[in-house]
């Protein structure tokens, strides 16, 4: 018998309440580990900027390696090769140069 109004009765969907609420369940947790590790490498990027100082070697994003000649909020200026220095964005370091030293291995 259907219900007054001509229309036949509908099932509930599948799952109910925990159908609705699983996906909640990966979805949280997974934003909560994505912005604690942004958290912490912004916290280690803003450090190692300021270790920084003058005449660091560093190494850039884009692979480039120089000598840091000035240093201020927002932009360094690196010498990239005698007499060539480029300005950029503090952010683009990415740390110090350790040069061309090897590791040292343990002697048997």
């Amino acid at each position: 018998m259907a219900p007054q109004g001509g229309a036949p009765a509908q099932a509930p969907p599948p799952g109910g309440l925990l159908g609705a609420v699983f996906p909640l369940l990966l979805v949280v947790p997974m934003v909560l580990v994505m912005w604690y590790t942004n958290r912490n490498q912004q916290k280690r990027q803003k450090e190692m900027e300021e270790r920084l100082k003058v005449g660091d070697r560093v190494l850039t994003q884009s692979g480039l390696i120089g000598k840091l000649l000035e240093k201020n909020d927002r932009y360094i200026k690196i010498e990239i090769a005698p007499g060539v220095k480029a300005q950029m964005l503090k952010t683009s370091i990415v740390g110090l140069d350790a040069g061309d030293e090897a590791p040292k291995q343990k002697e048997k």
